[in-house]
C-alpha cells in the first residue's frame, strides 16, 4: 500500500507542475483518485511527473547539523 508521503508527492507534483491531477489519473490508469493507485502505478506515475520536470525538494523541518543555543553550550 502507497504511504501518506507518496500521495503527497503526487498532489504537490501536479500542483507545481500545474497539471490536472485527476484527468491525469483518468486518462494514465482510468481511476479517480489517487487513493485508487496500487504500489507499482504509485512509482510509475511519480516517474513519469520527474520526467515532466518535476523534482521533490528536501523537507526544512529537520535541520541537517543540531543548532545550538547559546545557554547550552
Amino acid at each position: 500500500m502507497p504511504t501518506n508521503a507518496e500521495y503527497a508527492k503526487i498532489n504537490i507534483a501536479c500542483k507545481q507542475l500545474g497539471i490536472d491531477k485527476y484527468q491525469l489519473l483518468s486518462d494514465r490508469y482510468g481511476l479517480g483518485s489517487s487513493k485508487d493507485l496500487n504500489r507499482r502505478q504509485v512509482w510509475d506515475l511519480l516517474e513519469h511527473l520527474r520526467r515532466l520536470g518535476w523534482r521533490a525538494k528536501r523537507s526544512n523541518k529537520t535541520p541537517t547539523s543540531p543548532v545550538y543555543l547559546d545557554e547550552q553550550m
